[in-house]
């Protein structure tokens, strides 16, 4: 079993929007052309993003596809 310390945390819309600095309407656009990752929806219509996906993300926005999961 994981230790708690290694397991990725979860981010809410506020929390991304604070990190990435771009506007509700632009993430989930870039979200819905693949440039962005993918929120997962936990319930009716409260979604996250891995923590470790946005970190993924920043280290190279021009390059991420979530069609690839990886940045090229």
């Amino acid at each position: 079993m994981q230790n708690v310390q290694e397991l990725d945390a979860f981010l809410r819309l506020p929390q991304v929007i604070e990190i990435t600095t771009i506007k509700k309407t632009k993430l989930y656009e870039l979200m819905k052309d693949g440039f962005f990752p993918k929120n997962i929806k936990i319930h009716g219509s409260m979604s996250v993003w891995r923590k470790s996906e946005i970190a993924q993300w920043m280290s190279d926005p021009v390059a991420y596809n979530t069609n690839t999961a990886t940045c090229q």
